[in-house]
């Protein structure tokens, strides 16, 4: 499959290109990534001198220096290349790196290795699911269960990743497993909290984050958690209670900021919402910064009226970015919810259309999104983004010749939409025009020398016509951009296994 890009992070087939700024943080069901290393003593019989390198690798990921942990498993494959304890431990550190790409090369060679070993199944489940590779995380997740019953952190983790794809039921079976088998894992807990709140049984969520602080009293996610839920329940003090001991206890967690803030805001309190979510913003919420800014210039609402009056107009314009500053936060429910409410306020306002509908789409409710992002389009029918918007939702719904209606439509709005070339070229791939791909591919390297998904896929697309020589040339170019999963394409190619 070719390489679609989102705006910020990696989604369907394995890169998608989004116009609003997608969410990538995965803070309302945290500690996703439980990375398991390998001691040589719990593992497969190690060669003292290969064993030296390995517990070398794990004293420097303990003291936080990755490049050390990384170059020491490098010797230990050096010096036996069988060793799959090695290619886990390496996987992690580069994954913990932030270069998931190879991560997940060396996790492949671990279970090749050795196939009995849950861990390295477990470690490249959290790898695939930070790609975005969603479908292939849960398939690692369930082998580490196979040849582990009682893996209590693949279960939790698994649960996250169902509760990401809108799975909640499936999620929520997957936590009681967790607690189970572990009825004082306060994380298990917290994510099923998290989950009742998004199902609206908030009184559990309250119950289920209240149970992760008595066993974990400095849980401050937990009690971020538990204030959502005591807010959506209607209990604003005691909501505005635990984001203040969240803050306390995690004076840098971003979504605490967010929420209180965004309670203020509900309250009345236009000051101390200003306050919290330009702290946000300090702290790398961009979105947030920008909802501050918006609610500061505004003069203060009034109610909702039956026709759109000024003061409708202005407080839309607050929710709006109220609900990017949560979606960027990871709260996608908020983020609807105040859509929702711009939207009922100002009825033309196209921008919370279309924030809606890439909410939408990112929650999985695509056939919502395309008419979200249609209505945004009917608004604003020069709007570039909302056709992107609604071509990436097309493809996610799997109307592929939909989607490259839109992307041209993009495109023909802003010849140099890098993203809409990308999509529309990927989309191409699919429908077997690879001609017509690799002409968008061409196109887009013109506007963009640097873009790697561009070789990437250009190069899968000569592929296909035959074209070996000019394949690997674009794959070792994306790989030497940093994409590195063209090297392993390449090595298929060689192998005639593509």
């Amino acid at each position: 499959m070719p390489v679609m890009v989102k705006y910020v992070c990696s989604s369907i087939c394995e890169y998608i290109t989004g116009g609003k700024v997608r969410r990538f943080l995965f803070l309302v069901i945290p500690l996703i990534f439980f990375p398991v290393i390998i001691h040589p003593s719990t593992s497969a019989p190690v060669d003292p001198a290969v064993k030296k390198y390995i517990d070398a690798g794990i004293e420097k990921y303990n003291s936080g220096d990755l490049a050390g942990a990384i170059e020491n498993c490098g010797r230990a494959i050096a010096a036996d290349p069988k060793c799959a304890a090695a290619y886990n431990n390496r996987g992690l550190y580069e994954d913990a790196a932030g270069d998931t790409a190879a991560a997940i090369m060396d996790l492949d060679k671990a279970v090749e290795l050795s196939p009995g070993l849950a861990e390295a199944y477990f470690n490249r489940g959290n790898a695939r699911s930070k790609s975005g590779d969603k479908a292939g995380s849960i398939s690692d997740f369930d082998t580490a269960i196979s040849l582990n019953p009682g893996y209590v952190k693949a279960y939790n983790n698994r649960g996250n990743v169902k509760n990401f794809l809108g799975n909640h039921e499936g999620a929520i079976v997957d936590y009681n497993k967790a607690i189970m088998l572990d009825p004082k894992y306060a994380e298990a807990y917290n994510n099923r909290g998290s989950v009742e709140d998004e199902i609206g049984e908030h009184a559990r969520a309250v119950q289920d984050c209240g149970r992760a602080i008595d066993l974990k009293p400095d849980f401050a996610v937990a009690y971020n958690n538990r204030g959502k839920a005591k807010n959506r329940a209607g209990d604003r003090a005691g909501a505005m209670e635990d984001f203040n001991r969240a803050i306390e206890l995690a004076p840098k967690l971003t979504v605490a900021y967010v929420n209180r803030g965004i309670t203020r805001y509900q309250a009345g309190d236009k000051k101390g919402a200003i306050e919290d979510l330009n702290m946000a913003g300090s702290l790398g919420n961009s979105a947030a910064y920008e909802a501050a800014k918006k609610i500061e210039a505004n003069t203060a609402p009034g109610q909702a009226e039956n026709k759109t009056t000024d003061d409708n107009i202005k407080k839309a314009e607050d929710y709006n970015k109220l609900g990017e500053a949560a979606d960027y936060a990871g709260n996608s429910r908020d983020a609807i919810e105040y859509f929702s409410m711009a939207i009922e306020l100002n009825p033309g306002y196209a921008l919370a259309y279309n924030n809606r509908g890439c909410v939408k789409d990112d929650t999985g409710d695509h056939e919502g999104a395309i008419k979200d992002c249609g209505k945004a389009i009917e608004l604003d029918p020069k709007n570039a983004v909302a056709y992107y918007d609604r071509g990436l939702a097309r493809t996610n719904a799997g109307d592929y010749k939909g989607a490259a209606g839109d992307y041209s439509a993009a495109i023909g709005l802003n010849p140099k939409y890098e993203q809409a070339y990308n999509n529309l070229g990927a989309v191409k791939y699919i429908l077997e025009d690879y001609k017509g791909a690799i002409a968008d591919f061409d196109t887009l390297i013109g506007l963009n020398a640097g873009y790697a998904p561009a070789y990437y896929n250009r190069g899968r697309a000569k592929y296909k016509l035959g074209m070996y020589d000019g394949a690997i040339e674009d794959l070792n170019k994306a790989g030497e951009l940093g994409y590195k999963q063209a090297y392993k394409e390449i090595k298929k190619i060689e192998n005639k296994s593509i």
